[in-house]
């Protein structure tokens, strides 16, 4: 048995028992609890690298067109990625030549040959029935090659909302006048046409006449030369057209020519507004309103 003086390293280690949850010494404060930014968690530590931009480059055609031309140093050149002047040729060349045919021609000069065709057929023995027919097809075939031919026309303008509108403009202009101006309108129709016969006279003025004047007047010459020129072109084929049926009656020739370059106005503004196909129901409405129905019940 051990006696306790052999015993050389000791120690003791005083522990006093404190029970779970007891009373905490008033020297400790608890922690302070420090503020957290939200925003600054989820902004990056660096700022963002600027875009990087890339020059614009050539479109396949001109690659195709450049080996045919000889090179040329431009004198203005404005940098590294600078189009020299052959490569502007080039450049207008390719854009020229993927255009679709009908927008390559200026349709001035298809319109000065109707104009020249209007004046010549006035001088043949023609009845007026066959005159109107032969210049509205030839300006119904000018009008649907500019227009339509090749033409990525969109389909919003075959909206039913916009063929409303333009329904609507045509009854707005043309129920007043046929309610107030109905014996004028049939005089004149009278002296425009002549005995015609009321099939006939319904598919020249409401179906031919507005389909050809609508695709080069509003659909090419519009939107190729402005609504300027459009308006003026309207007013000067009044005058080719109607000159002959109305040379003895100089009244009506005014009236008339006045008459239909207003409505080439309100035409023109249906187009720019709600498109060619609302121009077009536009006019119809208004030929078969004011053209039609006083020659019919007269």
């Amino acid at each position: 048995m051990q006696q306790a003086g052999d015993v050389k390293d000791y120690s003791v280690h005083p522990a006093t028992p404190i029970t779970f949850g007891g009373e905490v010494e008033d020297s400790l404060a608890p922690l302070p609890r420090l503020p957290l930014n939200t925003r600054a968690l989820i902004r990056p530590a660096t700022p963002p690298l600027p875009p990087v931009s890339h020059p614009l480059l050539p479109p396949p055609e001109f690659y195709r067109l450049r080996l045919l031309l000889p090179a040329e140093e431009d004198e203005d050149d404005d940098g590294p990625f600078a189009l020299t002047r052959g490569m502007q040729q080039a450049l207008a060349a390719a854009e020229a030549a993927s255009l679709p045919i009908g927008q390559r021609v200026d349709p001035l000069y298809p319109f000065i040959l109707f104009l020249a065709l209007g004046v010549g057929s006035s001088y043949i023995n023609l009845e007026p029935l066959a005159r109107y027919t032969i210049l509205w097809v030839v300006l119904l075939v000018l009008g649907a090659f500019l227009t339509l031919v090749d033409s990525p026309r969109t389909s919003g303008e075959m909206a039913s909302s916009n063929l409303g509108w333009g329904a609507s403009f045509g009854l707005v202009f043309t129920l007043p006048l046929l309610i107030l101006m109905r014996p004028v309108l049939a005089s004149m129709v009278s002296v425009l046409f002549g005995e015609m016969a009321l099939p006939v006279l319904f598919q020249t003025v409401v179906l031919l006449a507005p389909l050809a004047e609508t695709l080069f007047l509003r659909g090419a010459l519009l939107e190729r030369r402005g609504f300027w020129a459009a308006l003026l072109g309207a007013m000067v084929m009044s005058i080719v057209m109607y000159w002959p049926a109305a040379f003895d009656q100089p009244v009506y020739l005014a009236a008339t020519t006045i008459f239909m370059t207003v409505l080439a106005g309100i035409y023109g503004f249906v187009r720019t507004r709600y498109g060619l196909s609302a121009a077009l129901v536009c006019q119809v409405c208004v030929s078969a309103l004011l053209l039609f129905i006083p020659a019919a019940l007269a």
